[in-house]
This record gives structure tokens, C-alpha cells and sequence, in this order.
């Protein structure tokens, strides 16, 4: 009688869930170009929803709203980010 031998692996497979939040302050939506237009809590979520999967979030938005407000923008509030990730 011919012997067979069979490899076996078990795999115990466990998906990594993220969740992300992030906190910003009023200063972020309530920044204004020179055509007096604020940035807006919609362009913040269509960004966010734009991008939510790269690393740079925090940049991203900063480099975003430069962009809106121009270089000659006076920023007169205060801006402040921070995103905070959990996998499990």
C-alpha cells in the first residue's frame, strides 16, 4: 500500500479595522479667500472624503487651504489639526 502524505496550513486570518477621527478648530472652515468665500465645513468633508487613505491628512488640508486663501491671506484665527488613527 502507497502512503500519502498531505501538507496542511492553517491560517487564522484577521483584517486590521482603522478608524480615524479627526479634530480641527474653527479657524480651518471659517478661513476666508480675498473674495471673502470661506472654506467651508462641505470642501472640508469632500476632502476628506477625497483622502482619508493617505498618510499625510494634516498636510494635505494645510497645503488645500493655502491654496484657497492665497498667499496673501492673513490668517486671523487659530488653525489647529489632529487626527488620531485606531486599528484593532
Amino acid at each position: 500500500m502507497k502512503i500519502i502524505t498531505y501538507l496542511t496550513r492553517s491560517v487564522n486570518e484577521k483584517k486590521e479595522i482603522e478608524t480615524s477621527s479627526l479634530f480641527y478648530t474653527d479657524g480651518l472652515v471659517e478661513a476666508h479667500n480675498n473674495d471673502r468665500k470661506m472654506f467651508g465645513a462641505p470642501r472640508l468633508q469632500h476632502l476628506l472624503k477625497s483622502q482619508l487613505h493617505t498618510g499625510g491628512l494634516n498636510k494635505f488640508l494645510l497645503d488645500e487651504l493655502q491654496s484657497f486663501t492665497g498667499e496673501d491671506w492673513e490668517q486671523e484665527d487659530d488653525i489647529t489639526l489632529v487626527m488620531v488613527r485606531k486599528t484593532a
